[in-house]
């Protein structure tokens, strides 16, 4: 009887024991949405970082990419990942104007002379206000796309007279930028620009300049003017459903924390890498890039005032108290130079001589 006894607590302990190494070694399986074309060297990227992933936690978590918005349309990627439609989501803050309020600082004129810059800026600003439009999700980290610049068919642009009533697209809070210069802002998705400008619809965007190669824009486009001291960018970010994120493991934790800290720092000198890409793309189809004077750029400098004190007005609308959107504004206006000279300190390659 008494070896009947041990007997099932000797089996019962061994079902025990195997079910807990067969939970401990359950692979967590992830998916990922990104907006990105397949193409895209994000995607690239975001499939290297997958494969970090998958090595350092020794094959425990997998993560799939599905580029191109296959998973969840670009627009309501944020939702998505909230929702659990996706457990990760790569979005562009843009794409959801009015929800990203602090994230927008990036779409102001206050001169971000590159991705590298911008991405900087928004990371520091992150650290330091607390940007309560990422509640809902776990975000993992923060980044910038190259600067818009304006670009135009027939004419170059060197002065404000020049631009004055042209047809430019842009998107998003941007158009503002267009208006206040004093041209005529269209709005327009990418899958319709190209074909807008080959049929005059448009005459010029506010675009960044790798979109001359990717979007092959520079068939079209001839002149090209380096306003970088008004330039916008746009805020990027990588989210993670909060629950999803919440229940993994804390080494598990930890390792998307330092990978999300060296991929940060991996993927800016890359967007910086492809506007200087898209400029020579531009060059080699017969573009020509302009500079603006010192002069000329304060005039620009100007005109673009008020946008910057509507966002301010914004900001307060959104929430924020008076100092609150003084306080971003400055601090970003601030951080720029900083990271300026970080840049040239380091010999980060740039599109443009700033």
């Amino acid at each position: 009887m008494k070896n009947k006894v041990l007997c099932t607590v000797l089996v019962a302990i061994l079902f025990f024991a195997l079910g807990s190494t067969s939970r401990a070694q359950e692979v967590i399986k992830l998916k990922c949405s990104i907006f990105f074309p397949s193409v895209h060297f994000q995607v690239a990227l975001m499939d290297q970082f997958a494969k970090d992933l998958k090595e350092r936690t020794k094959g425990r978590v997998e993560m799939t990419n599905y580029a191109g918005g296959i998973l969840v349309p670009p627009d309501r990627a944020f939702d998505g990942a909230v929702q659990g439609l996706s457990d990760l989501a790569l979005i562009a803050t843009g794409m959801n104007p009015g929800r990203f309020p602090v994230s927008e600082i990036l779409e102001i004129p206050l001169g971000f002379p590159s991705a590298w810059v911008a991405g900087h800026v928004i990371d520091d600003v992150s650290k330091k206000f607390k940007m309560k439009e990422y509640e809902k999700v776990h975000l993992i980290w923060l980044w910038s796309c190259p600067p818009s610049i304006f670009t135009s068919v027939n004419k170059p642009i060197k002065t404000l007279e020049d631009i004055k009533n042209l047809r430019i697209r842009g998107i998003g809070r941007t158009n503002e930028v267009v208006k206040a210069l004093g041209a005529a802002a269209i709005p327009l998705p990418s899958s319709d620009t190209y074909e807008a400008l080959r049929k005059g619809i448009i005459e010029g965007m506010y675009t960044p300049m790798e979109t001359s190669k990717g979007y092959k824009y520079a068939d079209i486009i001839r002149y090209a003017t380096a306003s970088y001291k008004i330039s916008v960018a746009g805020t990027f970010a990588l989210v993670m459903n909060k629950e999803k994120f919440d229940g993994l493991p804390g080494d598990i934790k930890k390792i998307f924390e330092d990978l999300s800290t060296e991929y940060f720092n991996k993927q800016l000198p890359m967007w910086n890498q492809s506007d200087i890409e898209g400029r020579e793309f531009f060059k080699s189809k017969g573009g020509t890039l302009y500079y603006l004077t010192d002069a000329e750029s304060n005039r620009w400098i100007k005109a673009v005032e008020p946008v910057i004190e509507e966002y301010r007005k914004y900001l307060v609308s959104k929430g924020l108290t008076q100092k609150e959107a003084n306080d971003l504004i400055q601090f970003a206006q601030e951080r720029i130079p900083y990271w300026v000279k970080m840049e040239k300190q380091q010999k980060i390659p740039t599109a443009y001589e700033y």
